[in-house]
């Protein structure tokens, strides 16, 4: 089991460079939510989430008021 923690962290640190580079990728935030819930790290598994929802809102100038 240890290994696949190391490895859930090394996919992680992965994703996280990722994003770095595009902060609105979703696929990589997409994985970091699922990477997060299966480690029951619930703060960081809300951040994501959070974050996804500033990615996939609509912009402000395109919402019907």
């Amino acid at each position: 089991m240890g290994d696949r923690l190391g490895d859930n962290e090394r996919a992680v640190q992965a994703y996280k460079e990722v994003l770095t580079v595009d902060p609105q990728n979703l696929p990589a935030l997409k994985a970091l939510e699922q990477l997060y819930e299966k480690a029951g790290r619930m703060d960081a598994y809300l951040e994501v989430l959070e974050h996804q929802l500033e990615v996939t809102a609509p912009d402000a100038d395109g919402c019907i008021s």
